[in-house]
């Protein structure tokens, strides 16, 4: 068995004993799921393997996943009350590659809204589950979880000395990427702070960072080897500070140690008597240039429209329009893009790092939105081998909408339009173009023992064979 399965394995065997112990007198969540999905072709549609948390792997023609999740009752939002939640998760899938992996296998506790928690878990949904990156850019449910421990607050807290309007929510993550990298055992420190401005009159505003950095690890480059983790580096990397003098690598002197992704976050919702209405942006960078907002083209804009009375046949609506390419050129309009006049000294490159190879990529999925794409294999002249992106430059349109078609039949469709331009040192010699489409059918009957879900999906353009699949789904929850 591989050494990564077995420990995962451990981990999740050990925090779940721990756990049904210590919470015993509390009910239990239990759920089995299996689902068969078939393609045309030996690459599954786009929207059948994007934001599974990695569960499906793209690149099969037939697949059956089988799902087991066992979760505790408690609420981390319980106020003034020590709660205990755990929770853990194994998926086992068959097919042109059989694989067996623990997704999630957690534990946590908190108290008057503070929560420390620590294994592996999956982030909130927002938007009805319709964006194609749950809103933003470098946080998705795109890429396996990988083993962190988070310090945060699970909603937002008023700042009353400050503003009785005035609001914050933080988080202050530790994790490791154990996959195969080009930097082996990188770490991945994540912070983010939110504050939000709520008005008596039914609506407010949020603005928030995202902010991660990939630091320390063992490069596959013998001139680079170990990269350095002591507590005064760790703070160059967690603060963005150029590297000090013992630091051996001159990328990290003349620039931020370490690889950093992050994001703008603004939102703006209004709650309106049968509708609410959120329009939020998720705006990228990655150097100084992004951070002054010179890179001021590229962002995620979406809005989301959702009613209040659940059995419509339209119930939540999303549209998004994603824009990577500006990346802080000097002119994104001119049509000559091999001039050198075309590219500014410092450009952003999302989510790819002249050290951290494999860039922002985590089991071969990208970290960030599904739509930075395809993660491909590479070799260095040393026959180094390592997972990383080959666009990260694409023009994007995308819309979600979710209703029911009766009160026990839910429905869902997602078609996004994408054009990707590869990166600004290799771009594609001519635009690759894919038109992506998903149409879910859920049955839920309390009457019914089971839960049934039936989708088809589709990939269409120049940047990949065009595919058609189709997914049955059923569920037991207990």
């Amino acid at each position: 068995m591989n050494i990564r399965i077995f420990a995962r394995l451990t981990l999740l065997y050990w925090i779940l004993s721990c756990s049904i112990i210590t919470s015993a007198q509390e009910p239990s969540n239990f759920r089995i799921r299996n689902s068969t999905i078939i393609s045309n072709n030996n690459q599954l549609p786009l929207w059948f393997h994007a934001n599974q948390h990695g569960k499906v792997q793209a690149t099969n023609q037939y697949l059956n996943i089988s799902e087991i999740f066992i979760s505790n009752s408690a609420t981390e939002r319980k106020v003034n009350i020590i709660s205990w939640n755990w929770g853990g998760e194994v998926i086992y899938a068959f097919g042109n590659d059989n694989y067996l992996q623990i997704n999630q296998a957690y534990t946590g506790i908190s108290f008057n809204g503070w929560a420390l928690k620590g294994g592996l878990f999956y982030d909130p949904v927002l938007y009805a589950g319709l964006s194609s990156t749950n809103g933003n850019l470098v946080r998705s449910g795109n890429a396996r979880p990988h083993p962190n421990l988070r310090f945060y607050n699970n909603n937002y807290k008023p700042l009353a000395f400050i503003a009785e309007w005035l609001y914050f929510k933080f988080e202050f993550d530790e994790g490791l990427l154990e996959d195969d990298r080009y930097v082996e055992n990188t770490h991945l420190h994540h912070k983010s702070l939110y504050l939000l401005i709520k008005s008596k009159k039914s609506w407010d505003a949020a603005f928030g960072i995202e902010h991660y950095v990939m630091w320390g690890g063992t490069s596959q480059d013998p001139k680079i080897g170990r990269f350095p983790i002591s507590f005064g580096q760790y703070l160059r990397y967690i603060f963005s500070i150029p590297g000090g003098s013992n630091n051996s690598q001159e990328h990290d002197k003349g620039n931020v140690s370490g690889n950093h992704v992050s994001t703008y976050q603004l939102a703006y919702s209004k709650y309106l008597d049968k509708l609410d209405i959120s329009f939020y942006l998720s705006h990228p960078f990655e150097n100084h240039p992004g951070l002054t907002w010179k890179n001021w083209p590229d962002n995620l804009i979406g809005v989301h429209v959702s009613v209040k009375n659940k059995t419509k046949l339209i119930n939540d609506f999303v549209y998004e329009v994603i824009n990577t390419r500006h990346q802080n050129l000097k002119n994104d309009f001119v049509t000559n893009e091999g001039d050198e006049e075309w590219m500014h000294d410092l450009y952003e490159d999302y989510f790819v790092h002249l050290l951290y190879k494999s860039g922002f990529t985590y089991h071969h999925n990208s970290m960030g939105s599904p739509l930075f794409f395809p993660v491909v294999q590479r070799t260095d002249e040393i026959s180094n081998t390592w997972f990383s992106l080959q666009s990260n430059r694409f023009f994007a349109h995308h819309v979600g909408i979710s209703g029911h078609l009766s009160e026990a039949i839910k429905w869902k469709g997602l078609l996004t339009y994408i054009e990707h331009l590869g990166t600004i040192p290799n771009p594609y010699e001519f635009k690759h173009k894919q038109l992506s489409g998903l149409l879910d059918i859920q049955y839920i009957n309390n009457k019914f023992p089971v839960q049934v879900s039936f989708s088809i999906a589709f990939d269409s353009g120049n940047s990949v064979n065009s595919n058609l699949g189709v997914q049955l789904s059923v569920t037991k929850e207990w």
